[in-house]
């Protein structure tokens, strides 16, 4: 993590290695030698959004928060129409600093313009409250999407997240018509009836659309173990499979 943010604040620099700009509040720089696409929204009190894909690896976060406290935790986010979600994310920066664990999900909810609001529960720690204007044009935003391969919408994205509810990963099978001895792919799967279902892969490697069509048709069926089956109903969760191995 520290070499991409190293990259990103190396690269947004170099003004040279700028893309053709497309006029929007999102901010866009290339560096096609290290395969670095990043865009960015910088606000006056000195932090940035920022979503970057650097060699096939999608990352979206906050840097330069004004507070040293910010740990790895989960957050409750507060979309525009009132509803909430559990939101995971990981410190960084030293602690003035966050990392999405779900950043595809997260970067296609920026796309339309919103206002993002991430509290914390206390849990005997301090609180943290976060709030930024995103842009309502979205179309450097999607040039990182695009350069990591990811789409640009995922029907699954509306399912509310199946969060703490999940007491175990669920274990995958090996996708019999892949033509791949090691391979990853990451899978968005809904939960109905106590198994996964209308599982879609989000990204995979090798970059063959069959190889995510497989292994996502090896996870439908499978039983999910949860804490409440009825609250799981409906509910999204996203697993990396990588060969026979995978976790949440």
């Amino acid at each position: 993590m520290l070499t991409l943010m190293f990259a990103i604040r190396t690269l947004l620099l170099v003004s040279g290695q700028s893309a053709d700009q497309t006029i929007d509040d999102w901010d866009l720089a290339v560096d096609s030698a290290r395969q670095l696409t990043v865009a960015t929204v910088a606000y006056a009190e000195g932090s940035t959004l920022f979503a970057a894909c650097l060699n096939d690896t999608l990352t979206v976060g906050l840097k330069g928060l004004p507070t040293s406290s910010v740990a790895s935790r989960r957050f409750e986010r507060r979309f525009d129409d009132g509803h909430t979600e559990s939101t995971f994310w990981e410190a960084s920066d030293k602690g003035t600093g966050l990392i999405s664990a779900t950043p595809a999900r997260v970067a296609r909810s920026f796309r339309n313009g919103s206002r993002l609001v991430l509290s914390s529960a206390p849990d005997g720690e301090v609180p943290i409250h976060l709030a930024f204007d995103v842009p309502t044009q979205s179309a450097n935003l999607d040039r990182v999407l695009a350069a990591c391969g990811r789409p640009l919408e995922n029907p699954l994205d509306s399912a509310p997240p199946l969060d703490m509810l999940l007491q175990q990963t669920p274990a995958i099978p090996p996708a019999a018509s892949a033509r791949y001895s090691s391979y990853q792919v990451e899978l968005d799967c809904i939960v109905a009836d106590g198994r996964l279902s209308a599982c879609l892969s989000e990204h995979q490697r090798p970059a063959d659309p069959a190889l995510g069509v497989a292994v996502a048709r090896e996870a439908n069926g499978v039983r999910v173990k949860v804490s409440d089956p009825t609250a799981a109903e409906g509910r999204w969760v996203q697993i990396l499979v990588s060969g026979s191995q995978n976790r949440y």
